[in-house]
């Protein structure tokens, strides 16, 4: 019996792999797929399964947020290029953030948690969390460039601003959801989210306290435009299918 239990487990193991794979050779048959010259606006609709929220979190909580992120995140931290990456819900969070911090961001989790299985249904269970802390390079207050959509010519095709699909990196992820902590204009300039569609680029202004979300598949090709100055925090969280709801 344990035999065919560890073989079983290779196979789902090997599956895994080979869809891994799959997936990212078809991100970038998407990212080649996008038309030169495709207009861009700052706008938000609800196609692919995509729901804006406001206020998931009040000014006061994403300020002690900031605050608490980026002094654990001065002390250690992973990085993805430009930005610097921290769990906030594993067990070592807990001396960096602190017992207030941790506490936090265990609630605002749990509020996206509950918002993503209302929009979403109830059938997605929490997978992973991760706080993006992005700080432009520029001026204190840069000016803001023009919006344009993605341009291989111009723009880096890997990286933190690359567009990618969340299910390419890890294929159990189902719903893909981001609580902004700072406000673009105020706290930092550029930094906007990016649908990049076939037919447009649709941008989203982080704006503390809004939650984003959408289904983590090919539909939702998406970038986030470069930080031109100032500081971009956001919780990023994501959801798999529950075990009833899996299919591999």
């Amino acid at each position: 019996q344990g035999g065919v239990h560890h073989m079983a487990a290779g196979r789902r193991i090997g599956i895994r792999l080979l869809s891994s794979t799959v997936l990212k050779r078809r991100q970038l048959e998407c990212i080649a797929a996008l038309a030169d010259g495709r207009p861009a606006h700052e706008c938000f609709s609800e196609m692919h399964g995509r729901r804006l929220q406001e206020n998931a979190a009040s000014a006061e909580e994403c300020r002690r947020a900031v605050a608490y992120a980026q002094r654990a995140m001065r002390i250690c931290s992973d990085s993805d290029g430009e930005g610097r990456l921290f769990p906030p819900h594993v067990p070592e969070a807990a001396a960096l953030l602190g017992d207030d911090g941790l506490a936090l961001f265990a609630l605002l989790q749990e509020r996206v948690v509950t918002s993503v299985r209302e929009l979403h249904g109830d059938q997605y269970e929490h997978a992973n969390s991760l706080i993006s802390w992005i700080s432009g390079s520029g001026a204190s207050k840069a000016e803001e460039l023009p919006l344009r959509s993605f341009d291989y010519r111009l723009d880096p095709a890997s990286g933190t601003y690359a567009p990618h699909v969340d299910m390419a990196n890890q294929p159990e992820y189902r719903i893909s959801a981001l609580l902004y902590l700072s406000s673009a204009g105020s706290d930092f300039t550029g930094g906007h989210f990016c649908f990049n569609d076939a037919d447009s680029d649709r941008l989203v202004r982080p704006l503390a306290g809004r939650l984003l979300s959408f289904p983590s598949g090919f539909e939702n090709l998406h970038q986030v435009r470069p930080v031109l100055s100032g500081d971009r925090l956001v919780l990023s969280v994501w959801f798999r299918a529950t075990e009833s709801n899996e299919v591999l």
